[in-house]
């Protein structure tokens, strides 16, 4: 039941970031289903995976392809369906903490927090990076077979 209401709250989520890019219509609800979608992947690959990493590494992927094939569909930018997709992914939560314990000076916490996060950071980084490029990939080498 908890992971169920975890992918209402990424939908939502995902579905208020894409009313703030004022999103309409089929391109709305297309971004929110990116949120879910990342979100849901991140969950399957956590349950199987005890790192940081892997589960955000996956959802990231998953994201980008996503606001990949959207793009194309709805004629968009796919960088429109990839920030609504990646949205309920973002760790602000562990950011946040990594300043509180910065500020307030608890060093022994801030390390561990502070490293979570920048893993987290680059794991969704390096997801967008590799699917986006296997994209540019895969679109060069249809382009130089059609010729």
């Amino acid at each position: 039941m908890t992971n169920l209401i975890q992918l209402l709250s990424a939908f939502l989520g995902a579905f208020g970031f894409s009313i703030l890019f004022n999103l309409h219509g089929r391109k709305l609800y297309f971004a929110s289903i990116g949120g879910l979608l990342s979100y849901g992947s991140y969950l399957l690959t956590a349950q199987w995976n005890g790192s940081d990493f892997i589960p955000y590494f996956s959802a990231a992927i998953v994201a980008t392809a996503y606001a990949e094939v959207g793009a194309r569909m709805l004629r968009s930018p796919a960088t429109v369906f990839l920030m609504a997709g990646i949205i309920p992914l973002v760790p602000g939560g562990s950011l946040y903490y990594t300043m509180q314990y910065a500020v307030t000076k608890q060093w022994h916490l801030f390390a561990p927090q502070g490293e979570r996060t920048i893993i987290i950071a680059a794991a969704l980084a390096a997801g967008i990076m590799m699917m986006s490029s296997a994209k540019r990939v895969y679109d060069g080498i249809r382009g130089h077979c059609k010729n």
